[in-house]
């Protein structure tokens, strides 16, 4: 009970500070401060200048220098009644006593409707952020609506913003936030440690006030505490639903994802397989400009981890390990934006290429003209794609037929002699023998010649001489035999 006290009155005295800088901030431009929330609006005039800076409208006649309490009563009177009749925002158990008594607590309640109102609520309808992919504004609460602002505008891959608290303890996501409101303006949020929570606080918030126009209503000391007050935050952060930077902001380059390449076999839809030690590919950022890469991979049950390493000045080798049979999504992102094509699906498959067989292992014989075929048994091998192409002196378009399941029959008709390779992948992975040597040869292309095959006859005791000439018909051994 003692520790929800405690806390309770650390709230209390960060929205008291943070409260008096926000009604500060707004008067200013009249030149008017709050010194001390429960004594300064009791008289009510710096209340009403405070309406018609926020309401951009007059409240009318009142005595701006009250002497007597029925003055000040009148005062406060007025401009309860302008928020609750004139501009219909609801004030629960608040009356000008309470005002006018300096009841602290019930004060803090009026200001915070005011925030809410004038600040968050119109702040959520002027930005086109808030509108949902349907065109329709959202109807959370002003809090949801505000986080889903944030989350938005942030867009850090690999940290989901579940809060308006301790998430913003480390200085990460609201240096995140100004970057993302004026790109370029603190990119050094990309290298940002938790451990230096303050001093990334301080710097995003100073760069915020500088040249968002965003005042430091709330303390750095208050956004790194574990407690800090969530209506203070949720003050500090609606600032920048309206924030623009000024001209002159010292922004400085920033990457861009579409200049970002990416290749290799480990981010093709398929070809990547189980009995894999490990898939990989390539990011390349080459003209792309500063900025960092992330990568997040979702697997069939989770998450799966990918090292990420310098492979070059501008490209990085990515490699993860593809344990298990499933659908998996890769997101690449490059200076927190996705690069073109991410989300990238991959369908890692379960096979084992090297338990493909083939009827024709080794050197394979070919005649023009005739069909030739080698057929590949999968059914060891586990589920997988076979593919074949053939290379050779001309063109072949090879066919495949299956006449059970795994078993196929690759065949082909070359047309004219040499030397072709039978390229056989299962999967990505190449089956054992290929590419396989096709040494195809014309035996009609043959020509013998000399006095042994003149059909003249041969004397006896002669010698006969026969020649043959297979320059055209190919490379293959010849035999002769007389009978």
């Amino acid at each position: 009970m003692e520790q929800n006290t405690s806390q309770e009155e650390e709230w209390k005295r960060m929205q008291v500070k943070t409260f008096t800088r926000w009604c500060n901030a707004r008067l200013a431009v009249q030149q008017v401060t709050v010194e001390d929330l429960s004594t300064d609006l009791c008289d009510g005039v710096k209340l009403i200048v405070l309406l018609e800076v926020l309401s951009q409208k007059r409240l009318g006649k009142y005595n701006k220098k009250p002497r007597m309490h029925a003055q000040r009563m009148e005062n406060v009177e007025i401009a309860l009644q302008f928020i609750t009749q004139k501009e219909k925002i609801r004030l629960v158990n608040i009356g000008s006593g309470d005002i006018g008594g300096g009841n602290l607590k019930l004060i803090l309640g009026l200001i915070w409707t005011l925030i809410l109102h004038y600040q968050i609520s119109v702040g959520l309808l002027k930005t086109s952020d808030s509108a949902t992919p349907s065109g329709q504004k959202e109807s959370g609460s002003p809090k949801e609506n505000l986080l889903n602002y944030l989350e938005r505008s942030i867009r850090l891959p690999g940290r989901k913003i579940r809060n308006v608290t301790t998430d913003w303890n480390d200085g990460i996501l609201i240096a995140t936030l100004v970057d993302s409101v004026a790109s370029g303006l603190c990119p050094e949020c990309d290298e940002m440690l938790p451990e230096n929570a303050l001093q990334n606080v301080t710097h995003a918030m100073t760069l915020a006030e500088d040249w968002l126009c965003v005042p430091q209503v709330l303390h750095p000391t208050d956004m790194v505490n574990p407690n800090v007050d969530e209506l203070s935050m949720m003050t500090y952060l609606s600032q920048f639903l309206t924030a623009k930077v000024k001209p002159g902001a010292p922004l400085k380059p920033t990457g861009n994802p579409l200049l970002v390449k990416v290749f290799g076999p480990g981010i093709q839809s398929e070809g990547v397989n189980v009995t894999m030690p490990s898939a990989s590919f390539t990011i390349d950022t080459e003209g792309a400009g500063p900025g960092k890469v992330y990568i997040k991979c979702t697997g069939p049950i989770g998450p799966v981890k990918v090292n990420i390493t310098p492979d070059g000045e501008h490209t990085y080798l990515c490699t993860y390990v593809p344990s298990i049979k499933g659908s998996y999504t890769m997101d690449v992102y490059f200076s927190r934006q996705p690069i073109p094509g991410s989300p990238f699906v991959i369908q890692v498959a379960s096979y084992d290429a090297s338990k493909v067989t083939s009827s024709k292992p080794g050197l394979i014989g070919g005649r023009v003209g005739k069909h030739t075929t080698v057929t590949f048994d999968t059914t060891q091998a586990g589920e997988g794609s076979l593919s074949f192409e053939i290379e050779g002196p001309v063109e072949i378009h090879p066919s495949c037929m299956s006449k059970q399941p795994g078993v196929f029959h690759v065949d082909f008709k070359p047309s004219k002699v040499g030397v072709y390779l039978l390229q056989a992948k299962y999967g990505s992975m190449m089956v054992p023998g290929s590419p396989f040597t096709i040494n195809v040869t014309d035996p009609a292309k043959i020509i013998a010649s000399g006095t042994g095959v003149t059909g003249q006859g041969v004397a006896i005791g002669k010698k006969a001489e026969i020649i043959v000439d297979a320059t055209a018909a190919g490379s293959a051994r010849i035999d002769a035999k007389i009978t």
